[in-house]
């Protein structure tokens, strides 16, 4: 073999021995930072956290226990991201959860990235963004001790059953929700909102047992821009205190006991904008009074009460079995419930959510006592309604029962199964034939009826 013939072997050998092709590097910059940026941040990023979880900084994904992270470098379907982007698209935790799922592409590019080791280069962060999570934010800077008494007070509300935290991670704007205990909820919880008062913007009452007098309590905080106080026995003497609130920018008093009286406290909040009225003692024209000293103030007396309505039932249909959360003991939150084996399981967080998604089996101990307590309540119930059932049947048939002994064909012992009515009143009859007669011409037998 001549040398040049040597050298064509050698190469031969080589591309026989080597793969067909290597799998080319996903690039995140290129190629995932994007799906992200259009699929995920409106949900996952710098202005809105749901389940706690972040995507447009590479800081926020990788951090806390590495079992716990939702991306697994190296194992695409060992990642919880995988697993909720490839759900069914009706099943109800798939991700995205607005618009249309990821394409197969995008999927198999995000699988193909976490299977390489899922590299992140910090430089395709996307920058921070300004201390703002929306126009007129613009709260002053809080000192240490400032902070050391809202982490107080925030604690505080959340053991009296309160949703309370940051607006977002670039902000300390708060909002405090305190509906969700309803009318255990009394003045008492207003007096720990004082030390909210620089980051305090959103407040909702709705439900709650406070009085015209607790909401004293409220004049002092200077930056509040939504205040719910929906279905409250709150009236025109608390509107007083609302009318303090200068930043004020929507106020939901529907089911109040509001009149126009109250409605002349309002007129000094030049920034209010969305005004809810429906079902309170308030008319027409101190209304549009109202709305004429107020300039851009839209006043909703009635409108979208069928939407009302329906996120109320909605709200009750979403109830979870449970009072507590079975991770970690705290007060469940509504906005994190799972449909699990037909019942509905409460979790304090996001973050409690996601875990026990990601592993049912491990909280299985935690479960089955909801679970159990859950089938407890289903058996009582079809078991009342049964009863019920039973009892409506006995009235039915009692209500139904015949004035007469005999046919008043026949003269023979009549059977309920065969009845007609006459003249309002239940007949009966030996057998079908007789009933058939009888519907016939009932005025034959007319006089036998009364013997």
């Amino acid at each position: 073999m001549n040398r040049i013939s040597l050298i064509s072997a050698l190469l031969l050998s080589s591309a026989v021995a080597a793969p067909a092709f290597a799998q080319d590097k996903v690039d995140f910059k290129t190629k995932i930072a994007p799906i992200f940026k259009a699929r995920c941040y409106e949900c996952h990023g710098a202005d809105k956290q749901e389940a706690d979880l972040r995507f447009d900084q590479k800081k926020f994904v990788f951090t806390g226990k590495k079992v716990d992270w939702v991306i697994q470098p190296g194992d695409a379907d060992g990642s919880y991201l995988v697993e909720r982007i490839t759900l069914p698209a009706d099943d109800d935790d798939v991700m995205p959860a607005k618009g249309k799922l990821l394409t197969k592409t995008q999927i198999k590019l995000i699988k193909d990235w976490i299977d390489q080791g899922a590299e992140w280069p910090e430089s395709a962060d996307e920058p921070e963004v300004k201390p703002l999570v929306e126009p007129g934010f613009d709260l002053a800077k809080l000192s240490d001790a400032d902070r050391e008494r809202q982490e107080a007070a925030l604690a505080a509300l959340r053991n009296r059953g309160a949703v309370a935290h940051r607006i977002a991670v670039n902000t300390h704007a708060i909002e405090v929700n305190l509906s969700l205990r309803g009318s255990k909820v009394g003045d008492a919880e207003l007096e720990l909102l004082g030390d909210l008062a620089k980051s305090l913007v959103w407040l909702n009452l709705s439900r709650t047992s406070v009085t015209d007098s607790g909401l004293s309590s409220l004049v002092g905080l200077g930056e509040l821009r939504r205040l719910h106080l929906a279905q409250t026995e709150v009236g025109d003497d608390g509107l007083a205190s609302v009318g303090a609130l200068g930043k004020l920018e929507y106020l939901n008093l529907f089911g109040s006991k509001v009149t126009d009286a109250g409605l002349e406290h309002l007129a000094g909040l030049k920034r209010l904008r969305r005004l809810y009225l429906w079902q309170t003692e308030t008319t027409k024209d101190a209304r549009d009074a109202l709305a004429r000293a107020i300039p851009g103030l839209k006043i909703i007396a009635g409108e979208g009460v069928a939407a009302m309505q329906k996120h109320i039932a909605a709200l009750a249909a979403a109830a979870p079995v449970n009072a507590k959360c079975p991770l970690l003991n705290k007060p469940v939150n509504r906005s994190f419930v799972v449909d699990y084996k037909g019942t509905k399981i409460g979790f304090c967080c996001g973050k409690c959510k996601a875990n026990f998604l990601k592993n049912p089996k491990k909280f299985a101990k935690k479960i089955a006592p909801l679970l159990n307590q859950a089938r407890v309540k289903q058996a009582t119930g079809k078991k009342q309604r049964k009863n019920k059932q039973r009892r409506k049947g006995k009235q039915a048939v009692k209500s139904a029962a015949p004035l007469n002994k005999v046919c008043p064909v026949s003269n023979k012992p009549v059977n309920p199964r065969f009845t007609s009515t006459y003249e309002g009143r239940t007949i009966a009859f030996c057998c079908g034939k007789c009933k058939k007669a009888f519907d016939a011409n009932p005025a034959k037998f007319a006089k036998r009826i009364g013997q």
